[in-house]
């Protein structure tokens, strides 16, 4: 290895990172985990007679690849698994972030023992809450958990050469490179991550066996104020939660219930998760509300219940379309036009009473699906005995007036009635 000036690490040194060593190995619970095992080889740098030209390790970078993660981002940490080399000094890392932050993990830190063979792999972990990885002229880089670290100026340098600065080739960010993994805390942390290693100095190898892993502390969702409901609690109209205030860039989750018309004995309402709600006959008398929950992929806050509404009143079905007056002989059956806010199944019936006693004309039965909003038409055909009758007294000069009745069944089964009187002419 050809490498620049380096001192001598104190035994006072040594004694203080040991006692340190023992608080940063403890375990951190993180919320979302993210690990590439591809194997990291940490190529020689070549040699040029001044140490070397800076080598990219394979693969370069090693990427992994974030998605699914809701919330906001408090810490971030980084494992090595199976981390050797025979001069970790040597070996240059740097994180970058999916929205191109980054921080160096190690360069120019370690030791430089320069074995025949391979060290024995360690893991590494960086985390900003622990010491800094040492400089050690005496032993070996231990395992353990470090904070990133940049050429360390105590208790000693590791190097001392400002001419060799870190270098990273494409298509890793230019410098300059910070060090710190609080640059990534409290932004959106999905997409790719890349991590970077170099060699720069020549003579010695090394690997990263079983690649890397990022691990994510994500609190959990808060919401400081209920949601509340707009829209007008009647059967097939629509009403809309109005999230309350949400924290730590939490996701709203919601779930409406029936109520009884004071608000208590609720149940929630299989399927209706969504943010908004068309009450259907079922809901009729009864008063809704909508409970919200903040959600992070660092847990849930406790759901928050909204104001009820009012209780739910009918569906509006509306049968202006129908003429008030038709010519059922001519026409050969009447037309009947019906409006209304909920879609289903529409069911029209009609008679009409016939003149000098004789049974009651029933119009023959029509069905069609109704769409919500849309109006629909449908005809009721008459048999040629009932539109004999309805000739022989329409001609006698009687007034017949048939009787159409309107039913619209929901996909809940809950149906709504709407009857309108026809005069025949």
């Amino acid at each position: 290895m050809h490498h620049p000036l380096r001192s001598r690490a104190s035994s006072a040194g040594l004694a203080a990172l040991a006692g340190a060593l023992v608080l940063g190995l403890a375990g951190t619970a993180h919320a979302a985990t993210f690990s590439n095992a591809t194997p990291i080889t940490i190529n020689d740098a070549a040699p040029n007679g001044q140490g070397g030209v800076p080598a990219a390790s394979t693969p370069y970078p090693s990427p992994i690849a974030v998605s699914g993660v809701v919330g906001t981002v408090t810490k971030v940490t980084a494992t090595l698994h199976g981390f050797h080399h025979q001069c970790p000094t040597d070996v240059d890392i740097l994180l970058v972030g999916p929205l191109g932050q980054k921080s160096i993990l190690m360069s120019d830190a370690g030791d430089c023992q320069e074995p025949s063979g391979q060290p024995a792999p360690i893991e590494l972990t960086f985390d900003d809450a622990a010491p800094p990885v040492p400089c050690l002229n005496t032993s070996s880089l231990p395992g353990g958990t470090y904070a990133p670290t940049n050429d360390p100026t105590s208790p000693d340098v590791c190097t001392e050469d400002p001419t060799t600065p870190d270098v990273f080739n494409p298509p890793a960010p230019p410098g300059p490179y910070p060090v710190g993994l609080a640059s990534f805390n409290g932004v959106n942390p999905n997409g790719a991550w890349n991590l970077y290693s170099m060699d720069e100095f020549s003579d010695d190898s090394g690997a990263i066996d079983g690649g890397w892993t990022l691990s994510l502390t994500i609190p959990p969702g808060t919401l400081a104020t209920p949601p509340t409901i707009t829209g007008k609690a009647d059967v097939g109209k629509t009403l809309t939660a109005v999230s309350g205030t949400l924290g730590n860039a939490a996701a709203a989750s919601y779930q409406w219930s029936r109520c009884s018309k004071s608000g208590t004995g609720c149940a929630a309402i299989a399927g209706a998760i969504q943010g908004t709600y068309k009450p259907v006959n079922a809901d009729k008398g009864h008063t809704l509300i909508v409970t919200e929950t903040g959600v992070t992929s660092g847990g849930n806050r406790a759901p928050l219940a909204s104001k009820p509404t009012a209780a739910v009143g009918p569906a509006v079905l509306s049968s202006s379309g129908t003429k008030k007056s038709q010519d059922v002989l001519k026409q050969k059956g009447l037309v009947a036009s019906i409006k209304s806010n909920i879609g289903g199944s529409l069911t029209a019936t009609a008679t009409v009473s016939v003149p000098n006693g004789a049974k009651v004309a029933r119009f023959k039965t029509a069905k069609k699906t109704l769409r919500a909003g849309k109006k629909t038409k449908v005809k009721l055909k008459l048999s040629k005995s009932g539109l004999s009758a309805i000739s022989r007294g329409l001609a006698s000069g009687k007034k017949l007036k048939a009787k159409v009745t309107l039913v619209v069944k929901d996909a809940g089964g809950g149906k709504s009635t709407k009857r309108v009187t026809v005069r025949l002419k």
